[in-house]
Order: C-alpha cells, then structure tokens, then sequence
C-alpha cells in the first residue's frame, strides 16, 4: 500500500489581540505552516473577528 503521510501540527491562537503586529505574525507562521502539514490551532477564548483574520474556520 502507498501511504500519504502529513504532518500536524498543533499551533496555539491566544496572543494579545490589540497588537496588528501579532496578527500579522501569526498570519505569516500560519501560511508557512500550511505548506508543512495540516494546521489544527487551539482558539478557545480566542474572539471570532481574530479567527477570521487568520482565515481558519471554528
């Protein structure tokens, strides 16, 4: 049999969300990390509007 292996990899969401800069940060980790394997991020307590900026879905 062929097996397809993909990595995944556990990220973390909760970062001071008034900064643009962490936002940005985070966008650039998360393309990067999208090309490595499939992403599952943690947003408990994370707020929605955060989420959608970072194009992942709940």
């Amino acid at each position: 049999m062929n097996q397809k292996i993909t990595n995944i990899i556990f990220c973390q969401a909760r970062v001071p969300y008034g900064n643009l800069g962490d936002l940005i940060l985070t966008k650039l980790l998360f393309s990067k990390l999208r090309k490595q394997g499939q992403i599952i991020v943690n947003d408990l307590d994370v707020p929605e509007w955060y989420c959608k900026e970072l194009d992942f879905e709940r």
